[in-house]
């Protein structure tokens, strides 16, 4: 048997040269060539062999086909069944040999191996070589026809096909090859039988072993190979390597020797545990430091315990252990980081000791290496070559003078008291090896200053240390000292380093009970790699062995020491703000809270959430105290990325609402002069984090004085006799429920945080999802797939009617047993069997068969908790939950009682304990007594217990605060819902305490003689009501219960079945066959989720009402008829998250981490642990998901809801029309910009009802709206309808446009159709696909870099940069003071005074800022009293008014926004609705508007005539225009410029339809009808006049002006009766006016005039005004942005997206905003320029009228949109932030108290506090 040589790589050649032949190419080219050719020749003729053979082969390929195969996932998950599949029968009772072990001893044996497909080379259809790769070892198999073998032809073409890197499973016999082997390790092959494919590679992987293992040399020669970076990117390839193999062998062995050595010096070795007391990290902290120019993340290594080890007698520890760096790692591709080498030893002599065990353990383990790893070492040098490492059997020792002397002696100029940077370091190895022949060396006597303040100084010289590094070729490996163990010594070292001693306290106390010298020293192994040295001459191996600097105490340690950083060679880092990070235990300055705080001793500051709640408090308490609402949280973790920080030991970064600084100052005036401050929020988790927020913000505010007791307490109802119980009990803060808090609010950010970036990129357009949430949603979700996968069945239920005794009286019966077999639901399946039992019913006779009596007893139900709250508000009184807890929290904080006294009505309604204070329980039983009497209350207090998580969250249950509070006697206080919830609540309590309902149940069996057929019919009846009695008191007539339904019938039957007897003869009735099919499990309400998330133990009873609102915000659940049904979106997301995110929708994960939340809260569980153990899990399911691409998702999904997806399309291409898909890919630029179109769900309903209506018609007309988006929706219907086969060739397709919904209107526009416009369509397609471009790009890129911030359009954008640079603006501007001076002057008459206004002073004309101080106002007033003053000028002029134009949508919104207060979106809903028409007088409907998107000016002939004819009728002749005023404004495109927005008919008055119209609507139309008649009419004639007042020498001059109306023209309209809905400013101050113009018609020039009164003013000058949404349409509009339908939308996507806020009709853009404006001015130029908007709207016109094409539009677009894409995708989120912080450098740090920035708890948007004092 010959071998084959192994294939060559698809990217592998081998050349001539490489096998050592000689040839010329061209002989070489043709000799490929005839081979080739003689290849081709010999398998056609193999194939044509085959194909004669195949009749004969088929019996034989089909026994063949067990032989070979695809391995299924079935049988791999099976158990050990053999038959499970013909794989598992192959390998049946066989053993895997290993590749390694097949040697030529071996021939002739049948071995099982699996291995990696490494490759193939085909020889024919018969044969083929395939090369088997395990562990580095590859063996040849041989792959022939042969029916010895049963190897088929099949068998060959499946071998072929296998791709490279797949796992097979091979069985065959071990043969010897003719000759060498050249592709293999093993000099055997592999004669193949079976052959299976356990697992399939990817047909194209992106990098292959042969090319990752190529060496340096042979990728510079240009050979292909991969790069480092390419081997990092695809790591899992790369470690497949020959090289990378040997590697992690190489590791082992250096740990064995490791242990070996150090256990034979007496060492043992210690394990860190994962969490510590004190200021150690725990080994996962970590330090960030600047590494090669990029950001990176030191580990630290947990110090603090190896030395305790030392310190309890341990002498010699040693560790081994894994260490991970932070994701953000410069090296975060590497799957681990490395194996962490520690050694701690107590020091006898000198700590020249350690450096001893350094000088032998090493050599040790360099020996163990050449030893043991020579195969290891070849294959590596094969790709990398490298030279043996020289070390000398005793270590060389030098110190750092030593080694600073020799640098000086070479040239080398080093700071003697400093550090060395790494190319010093490498020199000075250089130099170590040409003088001592070594490249291993100790360097030791480190400075002191480059040493980190706990390493102990040198006894002779304090400037040096007892420290020292290892070295291998110049390269720093090792980092170890004699620590200092000596308290005081440590506190010195500590206060000369700048550190303060208190941070580290608990690390200086630890050696306070005596600890003995020690040091240590710690390597990190990390993975052997090649390393290119100073040596010019030769490629050198060496182990990487980063130092580790084992620091053990906090942040502020290793910024004062930085012993990680090289001085010389590293720049200094930029400060930054951290977050300060929560201690274990709540300090506060300020007494403990002890002594009782009622009665008062001093002044008290009582802080609660509400004011509500602190105004009743006050009314009870007096004086003495003061009691503030802090008005919920005072602040919150800050909405962006790196919050909490899982890499500083979970530290997290608070913000303050702007809001909440001034309740903070008004709690910290209040402190003044106080003794007490008593924190008094909800008591509850919540309310404890609440009260510890509170005390953080005012020691930052140094508010609390050590003298002042600052105490909790805490009030379960707001009563008098509560409160003042509660303030004789004070606490402390409980600093378990705020590390719950903590840990809850952790977890959240943590999820949300992370997953939302994911949603956004791998699901566009799904905002954020939390923990709790997505449960619930899994829950909601899986019951919707349940319901969609079930499928109903049919059943028939068969009932009689029979007659009792007296015949009078008839009780129906249902059938149990037919056959003597028992009925279960669906046993009669068709109506045919039922028919069948009721002819068999009525041929036989019935008789009653037994009667069986029992009493049952009805337990009262438990008091309510919040759950079971929530249900029966959801059940009974149809409230959601969120209202419930807020009609609840209404209830809790109180009423003003009808007495004059407030209290609280209800105990707290946030609770899961089901307890009763005796007290209560004993009012409970008096009233019941009172009320029903002594039989219906219980003997004793009824006690109710259920499992509750935390006793800290065991409050009481709700109740009413005082039982005889009935609810009759507060309905006059409380609004009607409040009524019957407080009923609910009051009937629940009072029920709890009575006894049991009792009731008596008869049960009749009726049946034949044979008891083959039996029935059954039973009843009920309350003997003794019980607890029912409360639910029949007039005091629950608020609120419904279902026992009280239907009774007198029941009683009714109750005594029929009572009457009868067993045996009695029954007459048979009517029999009653009813058809019914079973039903799907019905879809979760409110009360029936909330039941189903407490059965689970989903959630707290104060996070279910936020679950449902949160949901409907996100758009992922709708609430129908108290139902719940789930979105898309919110399926798409749960499906997502339950196959991404297993553990955030698994309900025991959610629910167990409830009751671990709980834990903390008890102080079982320690908080940052279980975030450390959560996180290290959730990390690693992130960064799985990143690298899933967005067509595995579409692919899941597309199979886990295929049905629901396609199952109403008409044909199986599954091409979705008619709406762009919210998700990525929907436009497609490298397709041509095609475009993927998706259907809502209720838009199939309307298509079929066109389609249905189509049946028998002969045309079909389109009249959608007049503009781009009506043409649009005109051609998808059209497009929907051929799609649906809906279209036959007679049939007339065509396109109206109506302008005004008026009979005629219509009439004439059905006499003109059209086809459909293609421009118009085209300029749509451009819009959608450009805006699409734009927010699917730019949303990620947002999500990423501003963490938290939605996604953001076209037009937005241009609009929200306009509002957010006049706010730049207005941050800018500086006031100027300014003064005008004014005088009262008399008319001739003395009678009237006139006011004028200073002008000119000393000849020269003045402006706004020439009077600038009082001083020059007062000198100008002595001035004017000394002087006399006449008349100078009169000056008489008329002006014309012209009418204004009609509106276009721009001016509509304008006018209503200015004159209505309506915002633009209100007025354009209102304006639909009077264009669609209402039902007039005469029953007929009409639109009263013509159509009101439109930006054109004219307006039609007879429409012109029918104005003034009103015109002439209603003002007269002289009011009208001689002829038709013509309107003119440059339009976009004329497809756009419709008719002006008019009324239909110009006669119907707004008084005609007032009656039709709500008030708005009559605004509204009454302000388009006025400007309609305006625009027709004569100008308005105004008369002026305008008086010169001044001196003498006319070195001062007044002016005094007013205006006359002299003939109305156009203004009359707006004084007719019929405007007086609507405002203008010409009609003020009208009267005032007149009699100014009068007395200053009556003056002449010349007349002297008498000054009265001098008016100095004070002025500043203004800034911008901010924009109204009516300046901002005219500024848009001005600017050529957006489009007249486009205006309304703006303000709410800027408003939802939290953007933008509007007070008082005045825009205010959110911090949030500007951060976005900014950064897209800042990345994305033309998304905010102004021009560029305006262009690409002139573009889309261009469009529209078929100038411009809209693909070439589309794709010169997106040459420059796509360039800012890959741009930004490569900026770093910290750059960003710089950019911020520049920007915005003032209103961000301006309130902070110090220039340092140093933002403390609140960071980054603390900064948002303006008014800090």
């Amino acid at each position: 048997m010959s071998s084959e040589p192994e294939n060559p790589s698809s990217s592998t050649a081998t050349p001539p040269e490489e096998s050592g032949e000689k040839i010329s190419k061209k002989a070489a080219k043709k000799e490929a060539a005839k081979l080739e050719k003689l290849r081709r020749r010999q398998e056609k003729e193999e194939e044509e062999e085959a194909s004669r053979k195949t009749d004969s082969l088929s019996i034989e390929e089909e026994s063949f086909s067990r032989n070979y195969g695809d391995v299924t996932l079935n049988e791999l998950k099976s158990t050990e069944d053999p038959k499970a599949g013909k794989w598992r029968e192959a390998v049946e009772g066989k053993e895997w040999t290993d590749v390694r072990e097949l040697v030529e001893a071996m021939a002739g044996t049948e071995v099982l191996i699996r291995g990696r497909v490494h490759t193939y080379r085909h020889v024919s259809s018969k044969k083929g070589f395939l090369i088997v790769r395990q562990k580095g070892s590859k063996v040849q198999c041989v792959v022939t026809e042969s029916k010895e073998n049963h190897v088929s032809v099949n068998m060959v073409k499946f071998v072929r096909q296998l791709n490279r890197e797949s796992f097979v499973d091979v069985i065959g016999y071990v043969v010897l090859p003719k000759d060498h082997v050249t592709g293999a390790t093993q000099q055997v092959e592999i004669q193949v039988r079976k052959v299976y494919c356990v697992n399939s590679a990817l047909q194209m992987l992106p990098l292959y072993v042969e090319d990752a293992a190529r060496s340096e040399a042979d990728v510079q020669a240009g050979k292909p190979g991969a790069n480092q970076d390419t081997r990092l990117n695809f790591r899992v390839i790369d470690l497949r390597t020959p090289t990378n193999q040997g590697i992690f062998s190489i590791q082992s062995w250096i740990q064995i020797g490791w242990r070996e050595c150090l256990l034979r010096k007496g060492f043992i070795e210690i394990h860190s545990p994962k969490l510590l007391a004190g200021s150690s990290e725990g080994g996962s902290a970590v330090f960030r430091l600047d590494y090669k120019g990029q950001p990176a993340c030191l580990a630290q290594s947990p110090q603090l315990h190896k030395q305790m080890a030392i310190c309890a007698d341990f002498e010699r520890v040693f560790e081994v252990g894994a260490v991970y760096r932070a994701e953000d790692s410069f090296t975060h591709r590497h799957l681990c980081e490395f194996i962490g080498l520690d050694v701690e030893m107590a020091i006898h002599k000198h700590y020249s000791e350690i450096m001893d065990l350094v000088g032998e353990l090493f050599p040790f383990i360099f020996n163990k290496i050449n030893e043991n790893c020579q195969k290891e070492l070849e294959a590596i040098r094969k790709q990398y070559p490298f030279q043996p490492l020289k070390f000398l059997p005793k270590t060389l020792k030098l110190t750092f003078a030593e080694g600073i002397q020799m640098l000086k002696e070479a040239g080398v100029q080093a700071d003697p008291l400093g550090d060395l940077n790494t190319e010093t370091e490498r020199k000075l190895g250089e130099l170590v090896r040409e003088k001592y022949d070594t490249e291993f060396y100790i360097l030791h006597r480190y400075p002191s200053a480059v040493r980190p303040f706990y390493t102990m100084p040198c006894a002779d010289d304090p400037n040096y240390s007892n420290s020292f590094d290892v070295f291998i070729r110049g390269e720093e490996i090792i980092s170890g000292a004699q620590r200092v163990h000596d308290p005081e010594l440590l506190t010195e070292q500590a206060k000369r380093f700048g550190i303060d001693v208190e941070t580290i306290k608990t690390y200086i106390d630890s050696f306070r009970y005596g600890a003995p010298p020690h040091g240590g020293f710690g390597v990190g192994l990390e993975r052997v790699k090649r390393v290119q040295k100073a040596f010019p001459s030769q490629n050198v191996l060496a182990l990487e062995i980063e130092s580790l600097y084992l620091l053990s105490f906090q942040k502020e340690v290793a910024k004062s020491s930085s012993p990680s950083a090289k001085a010389s060679s590293t720049p200094k880092q930029k400060q930054v703000p951290q977050a300060t990070p929560m201690q274990n235990s709540i300090e506060h300055r300020g007494q403990n809270a002890s002594k009782p705080l009622f009665p008062p001793s001093g002044k008290s500051v009582i802080v609660v959430e509400s004011i509500t709640k602190a105004k009743v408090i006050q009314g009870y308490l007096g004086d003495m105290y003061e009691v503030l609402p802090s008005y919920g949280h005072i602040r919150d973790l800050a909405s962006r990325s790196g919050s909490v920080r899982p890499d500083d030991d979970f530290s997290m970064v608070w913000e303050v609402p702007s809001s909440a600084w001034t309740h903070i100052k008004s709690i910290k005036m209040a402190l003044n002069g106080a003794e007490n401050l008593i924190l008094a929020s909800d008591p509850d988790r919540e309310g404890e984090a609440i009260a510890w927020h509170i005390i953080e913000m005012l020691q930052q505010q140094g508010a609390l004085h050590e003298s002042m007791t600052v105490a909790r307490v805490v009030f379960h109802e707001i009563t008098e006799s509560a409160i003042k119980t509660a303030l004789q009990s004070p606490r402390e803060i409980d600093g378990d429920l705020v590390h719950a808090y903590l840990a809850r609010r952790a977890l959240d950010y943590l999820i949300g945080f992370n997953i939302s970036p994911l949603l956004w990129r791998k699901l566009p357009g799904c905002p954020s999802a939390g923990r709790v949430q997505s449960a619930a949603l899994a829950l909601i979700c899986d019951r919707e797939s349940e319901i969609d996968g079930f499928k109903p069945q049919e059943y028939w239920t068969v009932g009689i009617k029979v007659q009792g005794k007296d015949s009078s009286s008839t009780v129906s019966a249902h059938l149990t047993s037919l056959n003597s077999k028992k009925l279960n639901q669906i046993s009669i399946s068709s109506e045919a069997d039922a028919q069948d039992i009721e002819q068999r019913i009525r041929s036989e006779g019935f008789l009653v068969k037994s009667i069986k009596k029992s009493t049952t007893r009805r337990n009262p139900p438990t008091p309510y908790i919040t759950s079971t709250l929530q249900q029966d508000a959801a059940n009974k009184l149809h409230f959601s939950s969120a209202y419930t807890m807020k009609l609840a929290q209404k209830l809790y904080e109180g009423v003003q009682l009808s007495d004059g006294n407030s209290a609280g009505l209800i105990t707290y309604m946030r609770t899961d304990g089901l307890h009763i204070a005796d007290e209560a329980i004993k009012d409970i039983q008096s009233l019941v007594v009172e009320r029903y009497g002594d039989n219906f209350t219980s003997d004793g207090p009824r006690k109710y217990f259920k499992k509750v998580k935390n006793a800290q969250e065991a409050h009481e249950a709700i109740r009413p605060t005082n039982i005889r509070r009935l609810p009759s006697t507060i309905a006059s206080l409380l609004d009607a819902d409040s009524l019957k919830l407080y009923t609910l609540i009051w009937s629940r309590a009072v029920a709890c305490q009575m006894e049991p309902a009792s009731v008596v149940q008869i049960q009749v069996d009726i049946g034949n003689a044979s008891e083959s057929i039996i029935f059954r019919s039973s009843c009920s009846k309350v003997d003794f009501l019980g607890y029912q009695a409360v639910y029949e008191d007039p005091e629950a007539k608020a609120i419904k219960t279902k026992d009280d339904e239907k009774s007198s019938e029941r009683e009714e039957t109750f005594e029929t079945l009572s009457l009868l007897k067993d045996g009695d003869l029954l007459h048979i009735g009517e029999v009653e066959l009813k058809q019914h099919h079973t039903q799907h499990p019905p879809r979760y309400s409110e009360g029936s989720l909330i039941k189903k998330l407490e059965e689970l133990g989903i959630g707290r009873p104060s996070t279910y009402a936020s679950i449902f609102k949160v949901l409907q915000d996100r758009k992922y659940l709708t609430i129908k008829s108290r139902v719940l049904y789930p979105e898309f979106r919110g399926r798409m997301v749960s499906a997502f998250l339950t196959n991404y995110f297993t553990e955030v929708t698994d309900y025991s994960f959610t629910a167990d981490m409830e009751t671990e939340l709980d834990n903390v809260s008890g102080g079982v569980t320690n908080w940052k642990g279980l975030l450390r153990d959560y996180w290290t899990r959730f990390s690693a399911y992130c960064k799985r998901v990143e690298n899933v691409q967005i067509q595995q998702v579409e692919k899941m999904l597309e199979k886990k809801y295929e049905d629901f997806l396609f199952s109403s399309l008409p044909d199986p291409t599954r091409t979705c029309p008619r709406d762009l898909a919210s998700r990525s890919g929907s436009v497609r630029p490298d397709d041509d910009f095609s475009m993927v179109w998706e259907v809502p769900s209720s838009a199939w309903t309307h298509i079929k009802s066109i389609k249905m209506a189509l049946n028998g018609a002969e045309n079909l007309i389109l009249a959608s709206d007049p503009d781009r988006e009506g043409e649009a929706i005109a051609w998808h219907i059209i497009e929907m309808l051929q799609q649906q086969g809906a279209l036959h060739e007679s049939m007339t397709v065509a396109r109206v446009v109506f302008h005004e919904i008026t009979e005629s209107a219509i009439k004439t526009a059905l006499q003109s159709p059209r086809e459909i416009d293609g421009d118009l369509v085209h300029a749509y397609l451009a819009r959608r696909a450009l805006d699409y471009l734009i927010g699917f790009n730019i949303s990620p890129l947002l999500w990423r870099k501003l963490p938290g911030c939605p996604s953001a359009g076209r037009v937005q954008s241009a609009a929200l940069a306009l509002i957010c640079d006049r706010e730049s603006e207005v941050d800018g501007f500086k006031p100027q003071e300014y003064w005008t001076v004014g005088i009262k002057v008399q008319g001739k008459d003395n009678s009237s005074t006139v006011s004028a206004h200073l002008t000119s002073l000393n000849s020269k004309k003045l402006n706004q800022l020439s009077i600038s101080s009082e001083e020059d106002a007062q000198d100008i007033e002595q001035r004017i009293r000394s002087e006399g003053f006449l008349v100078k000028g009169i000056k008489k002029s008329t002006t014309r008014r012209n009418p204004p134009t009609p509106y276009i949508t721009s001016t509509l919104q304008q006018d209503a926004a200015n004159k209505l207060h309506f915002s633009s979106a209100y007025t354009m809903k209102l304006a639909q609705k009077l264009y669609e028409g209402v039902q007039l007088s005469d029953g007929k409907s009409t639109g009263l508007i013509t159509y009101m998107r439109t930006d054109g000016l004219h307006i039609a002939d007879e429409a012109i005539k029918d104005i003034q004819s009103l015109v002439v009728e209603r003002y007269g002749e002289s009011f009208t225009s001689d002829g038709p005023r013509k309107y003119f404004k440059k339009v976009k495109n004329a497809q756009e410029a419709h008719e002006a927005i008019r009324p239909t008919n110009i006669r119907r008055l707004p008084s005609t339809i007032a009656s039709l119209l709500d008030s708005d609507s009559l605004k509204l139309y009454t302000l388009i009808w006025s400007r309609s008649v305006a625009c027709q009419m004569e100008p308005a004639s105004v008369v002026q006049i305008q008086v010169d007042i001044g001196n003498a020498s006319e070195s001062i001059i007044f002016r005094s002006s007013c205006s006359k109306v002299v003939f109305l023209g156009y203004q009359a309209v707006y004084e007719d009766p019929e405007t007086k809905t609507i405002k203008t400013k010409d009609d003020e101050k009208s009267s005032e006016r007149e009699e100014t113009f009068e007395t200053l018609s009556l003056l002449k020039d010349g007349d002297p005039l008498h000054i009265g009164e001098v008016e100095l003013k004070q002025h500043h000058t203004q800034p911008p005004p901010r924009y109204s949404e009516g300046s901002l349409i005219k500024k848009l509009e001005e600017l050529g942005i957006g489009r007249p339908s486009t205006y309304a939308s703006i303000f709410k996507v800027l408003q939802d997206r939290k953007y933008l806020t509007i007070k008082s009709r005045v825009l205010y853009p959110e911090f949030r905003g500007r951060m976005v404006s900014a950064f897209l001015t800042n990345y994305f130029t033309e998304v905010t320029d102004y021009s560029f908007t305006a262009d690409m709207e002139t573009e889309l016109d261009n469009v529209s009228g078929g100038v411009t094409n809209w693909k070439g539009l589309l794709r010169d677009y997106w040459t420059r949109f796509s360039a800012y894409c890959k741009r930004v995708e490569s900026v770093q989120i910290q750059q960003v932030e710089k950019m911020l912080e520049k920007k915005y450098e003032d209103f961000l740090f301006s309130s902070l108290p110090d220039p340092t920035r140093t933002c403390p708890r609140s960071a980054y948007l603390f900064i948002l506090a303006h008014n800090l004092s």
